[in-house]
């Protein structure tokens, strides 16, 4: 089965087609979701800090970022921890 949009044009495989618009379906929900995620988080007035799997700062909350007196790109680096944390606790933080 293929798609074929006239004469002159090349013939598109069904499941190529099907392929992308599934895929560009996922990405779009993902997308979606994680503007839902983004507004939550930043609605709520406790400080939230995002991490991914490997411990590191991927998104903050406003309430953070007011507090710690820090930009989301700051938040983000590499000396958030020092620039957050006292020199005692720095340690059990990087856990």
């Amino acid at each position: 089965m293929s798609l074929n949009a006239g004469a002159d044009s090349e013939a598109i495989p069904a499941v190529a087609a099907a392929d992308t618009t599934d895929r560009k379906t996922a990405e779009e929900k993902l997308q979606r979701s994680e503007e839902e995620l983004r507004r939550v988080i930043g609605a709520i007035p406790q400080t939230i800090l995002v991490l991914d799997p490997a411990g590191r700062a991927v998104d903050a909350n406003q309430s953070l970022l007011d507090y710690a007196g820090l930009t989301l790109e700051a938040v983000r680096s590499q000396t958030f921890r020092k620039q957050v944390f006292h020199p005692d606790d720095r340690m059990r933080a990087l856990k």
